[in-house]
Protein backbone atom coordinates (compact mmCIF):
# COMPACT_ATOMS: atom_id res chain seq x y z
CA UNK A 1 0.00 0.00 0.00
CA UNK A 2 1.42 3.46 -1.37
CA UNK A 3 1.56 6.30 1.24
CA UNK A 4 -1.48 7.70 -0.55
CA UNK A 5 -3.16 4.63 -0.05
CA UNK A 6 -2.82 4.23 3.39
CA UNK A 7 -4.10 8.22 4.07
CA UNK A 8 -7.10 7.37 2.50
CA UNK A 9 -7.79 4.33 4.30
CA UNK A 10 -6.90 6.21 7.27
CA UNK A 11 -9.61 8.82 6.64
CA UNK A 12 -12.04 5.95 5.76
CA UNK A 13 -11.06 4.05 9.00
CA UNK A 14 -11.50 7.09 10.97
CA UNK A 15 -15.20 8.54 9.80
CA UNK A 16 -16.75 4.93 10.02
CA UNK A 17 -15.63 5.13 13.78
CA UNK A 18 -16.92 8.42 14.24
CA UNK A 19 -19.98 7.42 12.92
CA UNK A 20 -20.19 4.14 15.12
CA UNK A 21 -19.34 6.59 17.94
CA UNK A 22 -21.64 8.92 16.82
CA UNK A 23 -24.45 5.84 16.79
CA UNK A 24 -23.76 4.19 19.97
CA UNK A 25 -24.04 7.81 21.71
CA UNK A 26 -27.33 8.07 20.17
CA UNK A 27 -29.13 5.16 20.85
CA UNK A 28 -26.46 3.51 24.10
CA UNK A 29 -23.78 0.52 24.19
CA UNK A 30 -26.80 -1.12 25.63
CA UNK A 31 -30.13 -0.85 26.78
CA UNK A 32 -32.31 -0.47 30.14
CA UNK A 33 -34.72 -3.86 30.48
CA UNK A 34 -37.73 -2.57 31.96
CA UNK A 35 -41.64 -3.22 31.94
CA UNK A 36 -44.74 -1.70 31.61
CA UNK A 37 -47.84 -3.80 33.00
CA UNK A 38 -51.57 -2.69 32.06
CA UNK A 39 -54.14 -2.27 33.89
CA UNK A 40 -56.20 -4.22 31.53
CA UNK A 41 -56.18 -6.85 28.08
CA UNK A 42 -54.04 -5.98 25.12
CA UNK A 43 -56.54 -3.35 22.96
CA UNK A 44 -56.26 0.00 21.76
CA UNK A 45 -56.69 1.43 24.70
CA UNK A 46 -53.07 1.62 25.37
CA UNK A 47 -52.18 1.97 21.58
CA UNK A 48 -49.41 4.73 22.11
CA UNK A 49 -47.43 2.72 24.46
CA UNK A 50 -47.50 -0.22 21.39
CA UNK A 51 -46.37 2.44 18.66
CA UNK A 52 -43.36 3.54 20.99
CA UNK A 53 -42.58 -0.08 21.38
CA UNK A 54 -42.71 -1.08 17.42
CA UNK A 55 -41.60 2.13 15.99
CA UNK A 56 -38.62 1.95 18.18
CA UNK A 57 -39.01 4.92 20.11
CA UNK A 58 -38.11 3.28 22.90
CA UNK A 59 -35.21 1.67 21.92
CA UNK A 60 -34.10 5.25 20.66
CA UNK A 61 -33.96 5.96 24.27
CA UNK A 62 -31.95 3.29 25.38
CA UNK A 63 -34.89 1.89 26.85
CA UNK A 64 -35.81 -1.99 25.87
CA UNK A 65 -39.35 -2.47 27.16
CA UNK A 66 -41.81 -5.25 27.87
CA UNK A 67 -45.34 -4.44 27.73
CA UNK A 68 -47.50 -7.03 29.51
CA UNK A 69 -51.39 -7.45 29.77
CA UNK A 70 -53.46 -6.89 33.05
CA UNK A 71 -56.96 -7.61 33.83
CA UNK A 72 -58.59 -9.95 36.35
CA UNK A 73 -56.15 -11.55 38.64
CA UNK A 74 -53.59 -8.39 38.41
CA UNK A 75 -53.21 -5.80 40.84
CA UNK A 76 -50.84 -3.12 39.06
CA UNK A 77 -49.74 -0.96 41.91
CA UNK A 78 -48.74 -4.08 44.41
CA UNK A 79 -46.81 -5.13 41.42
CA UNK A 80 -45.02 -1.39 41.25
CA UNK A 81 -44.68 -1.55 44.90
CA UNK A 82 -43.00 -4.67 45.05
CA UNK A 83 -40.98 -3.85 42.07
CA UNK A 84 -42.09 -6.79 40.10
CA UNK A 85 -42.98 -4.31 37.23
CA UNK A 86 -41.03 -1.06 36.55
CA UNK A 87 -43.80 1.05 35.40
CA UNK A 88 -47.75 0.46 35.40
CA UNK A 89 -50.83 1.82 34.76
CA UNK A 90 -53.90 1.80 36.97
CA UNK A 91 -57.37 3.97 38.04
CA UNK A 92 -56.15 7.25 39.18
CA UNK A 93 -58.86 6.27 42.39
CA UNK A 94 -57.38 3.18 43.51
CA UNK A 95 -53.95 4.32 43.00
CA UNK A 96 -54.66 6.81 45.58
CA UNK A 97 -56.38 4.39 47.78
CA UNK A 98 -53.63 2.17 47.81
CA UNK A 99 -51.23 4.53 48.24
CA UNK A 100 -52.81 6.14 51.48
CA UNK A 101 -54.43 3.24 52.74
CA UNK A 102 -51.30 0.52 51.99
CA UNK A 103 -48.68 3.33 52.41
CA UNK A 104 -47.34 1.80 49.13
CA UNK A 105 -44.07 2.95 47.81
CA UNK A 106 -45.26 4.33 44.50
CA UNK A 107 -45.66 7.50 42.52
CA UNK A 108 -47.73 8.75 40.16
CA UNK A 109 -46.19 10.35 37.18
CA UNK A 110 -48.76 11.10 34.69
CA UNK A 111 -52.33 10.41 33.60
CA UNK A 112 -52.67 8.82 29.93
CA UNK A 113 -56.28 11.12 29.81
CA UNK A 114 -57.44 14.04 30.29
CA UNK A 115 -60.03 13.15 32.36
CA UNK A 116 -61.91 9.64 33.65
CA UNK A 117 -63.45 8.04 31.13
CA UNK A 118 -65.58 6.67 33.52
CA UNK A 119 -69.48 6.55 32.59
CA UNK A 120 -72.71 5.07 32.90
CA UNK A 121 -74.51 3.54 30.03
CA UNK A 122 -78.02 3.68 29.57
CA UNK A 123 -80.37 2.74 26.36
CA UNK A 124 -81.35 5.86 24.90
CA UNK A 125 -85.07 5.25 24.85
CA UNK A 126 -84.30 4.78 28.79
CA UNK A 127 -85.09 8.20 30.05
CA UNK A 128 -82.36 8.62 32.39
CA UNK A 129 -80.89 11.71 31.94
CA UNK A 130 -79.75 12.49 35.64
CA UNK A 131 -78.82 10.39 38.61
CA UNK A 132 -81.84 11.04 40.11
CA UNK A 133 -83.61 8.64 37.46
CA UNK A 134 -81.61 6.09 38.53
CA UNK A 135 -84.65 5.76 41.56
CA UNK A 136 -86.31 2.27 41.09
CA UNK A 137 -84.52 1.04 38.44
CA UNK A 138 -81.12 -1.95 38.12
CA UNK A 139 -77.73 -0.57 38.07
CA UNK A 140 -74.99 -2.47 37.70
CA UNK A 141 -71.78 -1.99 39.90
CA UNK A 142 -68.24 -2.90 39.68
CA UNK A 143 -67.20 -3.08 42.72
CA UNK A 144 -63.54 -2.05 43.31
CA UNK A 145 -63.22 0.27 40.64
CA UNK A 146 -63.49 3.85 39.81
CA UNK A 147 -67.32 3.61 38.51
CA UNK A 148 -68.08 2.40 41.96
CA UNK A 149 -66.63 5.33 43.69
CA UNK A 150 -68.03 7.61 41.14
CA UNK A 151 -71.57 5.73 41.06
CA UNK A 152 -71.62 6.49 45.25
CA UNK A 153 -70.44 10.30 45.04
CA UNK A 154 -73.26 10.70 42.43
CA UNK A 155 -76.03 9.40 44.80
CA UNK A 156 -74.98 11.30 47.11
CA UNK A 157 -74.90 14.56 44.93
CA UNK A 158 -78.01 13.97 43.97
CA UNK A 159 -79.47 12.79 47.39
CA UNK A 160 -80.15 9.37 46.11
CA UNK A 161 -81.19 6.87 48.85
CA UNK A 162 -79.35 3.65 47.86
CA UNK A 163 -81.68 1.38 49.00
CA UNK A 164 -84.15 2.64 46.38
CA UNK A 165 -81.72 0.99 43.43
CA UNK A 166 -81.48 -2.82 42.79
CA UNK A 167 -77.87 -2.95 42.46
CA UNK A 168 -76.70 -5.59 40.48
CA UNK A 169 -73.49 -6.90 40.46
CA UNK A 170 -71.47 -5.87 36.84
CA UNK A 171 -68.82 -8.09 35.14
CA UNK A 172 -67.11 -6.53 32.35
CA UNK A 173 -69.79 -8.65 30.26
CA UNK A 174 -72.47 -6.58 29.11
CA UNK A 175 -74.84 -8.99 27.81
CA UNK A 176 -77.16 -8.52 30.63
CA UNK A 177 -77.41 -4.97 29.86
CA UNK A 178 -78.13 -6.15 26.10
CA UNK A 179 -80.75 -8.47 26.76
CA UNK A 180 -82.32 -5.17 29.31
CA UNK A 181 -81.73 -6.89 32.27
CA UNK A 182 -79.82 -4.12 33.90
CA UNK A 183 -81.12 -0.61 33.36
CA UNK A 184 -77.69 1.27 33.96
CA UNK A 185 -73.98 0.17 33.25
CA UNK A 186 -70.65 1.12 34.17
CA UNK A 187 -68.68 1.65 31.23
CA UNK A 188 -65.34 3.13 29.79
CA UNK A 189 -66.85 5.77 27.22
CA UNK A 190 -64.12 4.03 24.92
CA UNK A 191 -65.39 0.70 24.66
CA UNK A 192 -68.67 -0.71 26.37
CA UNK A 193 -70.84 1.83 23.82
CA UNK A 194 -68.98 0.80 20.84
CA UNK A 195 -69.90 -2.76 21.97
CA UNK A 196 -73.72 -1.71 22.60
CA UNK A 197 -73.53 -0.24 19.46
CA UNK A 198 -71.89 -3.21 17.59
CA UNK A 199 -75.31 -5.34 18.84
CA UNK A 200 -77.61 -2.76 17.36
CA UNK A 201 -78.52 -1.14 20.86
CA UNK A 202 -78.65 2.75 20.89
CA UNK A 203 -77.18 4.13 23.74
CA UNK A 204 -76.63 7.67 25.79
CA UNK A 205 -73.50 7.50 28.52
CA UNK A 206 -74.03 9.61 31.93
CA UNK A 207 -71.00 11.72 32.07
CA UNK A 208 -69.90 12.23 35.65
CA UNK A 209 -67.97 15.97 34.68
CA UNK A 210 -71.11 16.96 33.58
CA UNK A 211 -72.20 16.50 36.94
CA UNK A 212 -69.05 17.86 38.88
CA UNK A 213 -67.51 14.78 39.71
CA UNK A 214 -64.20 14.87 38.47
CA UNK A 215 -61.67 11.97 38.33
CA UNK A 216 -58.85 11.04 36.41
CA UNK A 217 -58.61 7.17 35.14
CA UNK A 218 -55.25 5.43 33.79
CA UNK A 219 -52.22 6.64 35.95
CA UNK A 220 -48.96 5.76 35.02
CA UNK A 221 -47.24 4.52 38.15
CA UNK A 222 -43.39 3.91 39.14
CA UNK A 223 -41.47 2.88 42.47
CA UNK A 224 -40.75 5.74 44.57
CA UNK A 225 -37.04 4.64 44.61
CA UNK A 226 -37.62 4.40 40.40
CA UNK A 227 -37.98 7.53 40.52
CA UNK A 228 -35.69 8.83 42.90
CA UNK A 229 -32.96 6.61 41.49
CA UNK A 230 -33.76 6.93 38.27
CA UNK A 231 -35.45 9.76 37.51
CA UNK A 232 -33.89 9.97 33.89
CA UNK A 233 -35.11 6.88 32.77
CA UNK A 234 -38.52 7.93 33.77
CA UNK A 235 -38.31 10.98 31.62
CA UNK A 236 -36.99 9.03 28.75
CA UNK A 237 -40.10 6.39 29.06
CA UNK A 238 -42.41 9.29 29.12
CA UNK A 239 -40.60 10.94 26.13
CA UNK A 240 -40.89 8.20 24.13
CA UNK A 241 -44.63 7.28 25.22
CA UNK A 242 -45.61 11.27 24.25
CA UNK A 243 -44.23 10.69 20.78
CA UNK A 244 -45.87 7.20 20.56
CA UNK A 245 -49.24 8.26 21.51
CA UNK A 246 -48.96 11.75 19.13
CA UNK A 247 -47.52 9.19 16.34
CA UNK A 248 -50.80 6.41 16.94
CA UNK A 249 -53.19 9.61 16.83
CA UNK A 250 -51.90 11.01 13.11
CA UNK A 251 -51.52 7.38 11.56
CA UNK A 252 -54.68 5.61 13.34
CA UNK A 253 -54.66 2.62 10.39
CA UNK A 254 -51.04 1.78 11.11
CA UNK A 255 -51.59 2.16 14.95
CA UNK A 256 -54.32 -0.38 14.52
CA UNK A 257 -52.14 -2.91 12.58
CA UNK A 258 -49.82 -3.01 15.58
CA UNK A 259 -52.59 -3.41 18.10
CA UNK A 260 -53.23 -6.49 16.28
CA UNK A 261 -49.56 -7.52 16.78
CA UNK A 262 -49.87 -7.82 20.36
CA UNK A 263 -53.52 -9.96 19.98
CA UNK A 264 -54.80 -10.94 16.97
CA UNK A 265 -57.82 -11.85 18.22
CA UNK A 266 -59.11 -8.55 18.72
CA UNK A 267 -61.59 -6.96 16.32
CA UNK A 268 -59.95 -4.40 14.25
CA UNK A 269 -63.09 -2.61 13.35
CA UNK A 270 -63.75 -2.59 17.27
CA UNK A 271 -59.88 -1.21 17.88
CA UNK A 272 -59.99 1.35 15.52
CA UNK A 273 -63.31 2.88 16.31
CA UNK A 274 -61.60 2.51 20.26
CA UNK A 275 -58.34 4.71 19.05
CA UNK A 276 -60.89 7.12 17.15
CA UNK A 277 -63.34 7.30 20.39
CA UNK A 278 -60.05 7.91 22.84
CA UNK A 279 -58.39 10.91 20.43
CA UNK A 280 -59.92 13.39 21.94
CA UNK A 281 -59.43 12.55 25.73
CA UNK A 282 -55.70 12.69 24.40
CA UNK A 283 -55.14 15.89 22.24
CA UNK A 284 -56.81 18.31 24.58
CA UNK A 285 -53.60 17.60 27.22
CA UNK A 286 -50.64 19.54 26.94
CA UNK A 287 -48.08 18.37 28.27
CA UNK A 288 -49.24 14.59 27.37
CA UNK A 289 -49.35 12.45 30.64
CA UNK A 290 -49.36 16.20 32.51
CA UNK A 291 -51.91 16.07 35.69
CA UNK A 292 -54.25 18.95 37.00
CA UNK A 293 -53.80 19.27 41.10
CA UNK A 294 -57.21 20.09 41.07
CA UNK A 295 -58.80 16.86 39.89
CA UNK A 296 -56.48 14.93 42.03
CA UNK A 297 -57.91 17.08 44.99
CA UNK A 298 -61.48 16.64 43.86
CA UNK A 299 -61.00 12.91 44.24
CA UNK A 300 -59.44 12.81 47.45
CA UNK A 301 -62.08 14.56 48.70
CA UNK A 302 -64.71 11.99 47.34
CA UNK A 303 -62.32 8.73 48.81
CA UNK A 304 -61.98 10.88 52.00
CA UNK A 305 -65.52 11.20 52.41
CA UNK A 306 -66.12 7.49 51.59
CA UNK A 307 -63.47 6.55 54.28
CA UNK A 308 -61.33 4.83 51.34
CA UNK A 309 -58.47 7.35 52.55
CA UNK A 310 -57.54 8.55 55.40
CA UNK A 311 -55.64 11.96 54.22
CA UNK A 312 -57.07 14.69 52.19
CA UNK A 313 -53.24 16.38 51.25
CA UNK A 314 -51.96 12.69 50.22
CA UNK A 315 -52.54 13.31 46.32
CA UNK A 316 -49.74 15.43 46.93
CA UNK A 317 -47.42 12.65 48.14
CA UNK A 318 -48.62 10.78 45.74
CA UNK A 319 -48.02 12.78 42.86
CA UNK A 320 -44.71 14.15 40.58
CA UNK A 321 -46.76 17.39 38.90
CA UNK A 322 -43.62 18.08 36.84
CA UNK A 323 -42.03 15.45 35.49
CA UNK A 324 -44.19 15.08 32.57
CA UNK A 325 -43.95 18.64 32.03
CA UNK A 326 -39.88 18.20 31.69
CA UNK A 327 -40.32 15.29 29.46
CA UNK A 328 -42.47 16.80 26.97
CA UNK A 329 -40.06 20.17 26.97
CA UNK A 330 -37.05 17.52 26.05
CA UNK A 331 -39.25 15.79 23.43
CA UNK A 332 -39.95 19.10 22.13
CA UNK A 333 -36.33 20.30 21.83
Amino acid sequence: MNRRSAAVALIVFAAVGITVAVFNHRVGKGYEKVSLRLQWIHQAQFAGFYVAKEKGFYREQNIDLTIRPGGIGFNVPTLVALEKEDFGIWVADQVLSSFDREKMPIRAIGTVYSRSLAGFMVRESSGILTPKDFVGKTVGVLHGFDTESIFLELLDRFHVDRSSIKEYPATYNIVPFLHGDVDVWPAYVINEPLSAKENHVEVRVLDPDEFGVHFYSDTLVVNEATLRNKRSLVERFLEASERGWRYALSHTDEAVDIVLRFDPSLNRGHELAMLNALAPYIRSTDPLFGMDPKVWESMAEVLYRQKQISDTSSYLRLNDFTIANEAHQKYHR
